[in-house]
């Protein structure tokens, strides 16, 4: 089964909710090219589906702000780039083929991008992954608007689009046995000068959010372990997982970017009392309100995190100290009913 999610973050990266998903299995090999396919025809189609139903709950909820779509390299395609420049949202695709350019200069992509002028150098902080060494990166930043000469893959006219492209390449040293970080990114967001270059790197930065709430699907969750038949029922029972991961780490952002945020505007009534009651709290009333980072802190360690495990709590820690805390609150709740006073 494959999966494809947008969810909604804020500037600081803290994810606010879904936006759109879409499922589907893969089908047996191709024996035609994409370039040769129609568009109900090649999985580009579910990109565009997710991101209409972004727009759709843009308009369901009377929201007149801009989305702005963070696309890797998979999006590269001629189909989405007409569609990017036909919508009022943003869209950024991190380029993967080296197009065809119209102008400023005739030639390839990076040929022309790598033409322009350093605009100057971008700090990107780099977390530690698989391949990866955690360090503080300095990109260097050149950007142009360009016209890229793409045709309709049936009828072969041309029909040009007008983007930005940005384009980062880490000059700093290197761990040894890594390669230097490079983004090509297309934008449809207007890019005058240095500081718009570093605003569509910072957006570009977000998408990242998305790969950890998929981390946390999979690995916290555990959505590919599922033994159910249906496809309809898994579809369902993905949706549900894909929600709590999302919850996961909104919560752990939350402790992390915006700490003082009162608990109870992510946390119900019965599990900040199952935190106040579990780690029986000195310094608050039974009735009180801790701030989120103090609760997810109780929480984590309900998960088994504890000072010596290094660094703030994680997707797993938090996950099963959520798992547990439903339990206690629940426990708690029951015995409210029953008129029991604890």
């Amino acid at each position: 089964m494959e999966a494809l999610n947008a969810i909604v973050v804020s500037d600081k990266g803290v994810a606010l909710g879904p936006g759109g998903q879409h499922l589907w299995a893969r089908k047996g090999v191709r024996k035609k090219s994409a370039a040769s396919r129609p568009l109900e025809d090649k999985e580009t189609r579910h990109w565009l589906d997710v991101m209409e139903q972004v727009l759709r709950a843009r308009e369901a909820a009377g929201y007149t702000g801009r989305p702005w779509f963070q696309l890797d390299r998979g999006a590269d395609c001629r189909d989405l780039l007409h569609w990017a420049v036909m919508t009022d949202a943003w869209v950024t695709v991190r380029g993967a083929q080296d197009r065809c350019v119209d102008w400023p200069l005739e030639g390839k992509l990076w040929e022309v991008v790598e033409h322009q002028q350093p605009l100057g150098h971008y700090k990107l902080k780099v977390s530690e992954g698989p391949q990866r060494t955690a360090r503080t990166a300095t990109l260097q930043v050149r950007a142009t608007s360009l016209v890229l000469p793409l045709k309709h893959g049936w009828t072969k006219k041309q029909l040009p689009v007008e983007l930005f492209a940005v384009h980062a390449v880490e000059i700093s040293s290197v761990p040894s046995g890594e390669k230097p970080i490079e983004w090509m990114l297309l934008t449809t967001c207007p890019v005058r000068g240095f500081a718009g270059a570093r605003r569509v790197l910072r957006a570009y930065t977000l998408r990242w959010r998305v790969e950890e709430v998929h981390k946390c699907w999979k690995s916290t969750c555990g959505v590919e372990e599922s033994n159910l038949d249906s496809a309809a029922s898994f579809a369902r029972w993905a949706t549900v997982l894909f929600s709590v991961a999302l919850r996961i780490e909104r919560l752990k952002r939350l402790a992390r970017e915006a700490p003082e945020t009162p608990a109870d505007a992510e946390l119900s009534r019965w599990e900040i009392r199952a935190l106040l009651f579990r780690h029986d709290a000195e310094g608050y009333r039974r009735d009180a309100t801790p701030t989120i980072g103090q609760a997810v802190l109780w929480i984590a360690r309900l998960g088994g995190y504890s000072k010596s495990s290094g660094g703030p709590p994680g997707s797993i820690v938090l996950g099963r100290g959520l798992e547990k805390l439903a339990v206690i609150a629940e426990d708690l709740l029951r015995l409210h009913e029953l008129g029991l006073k604890m």
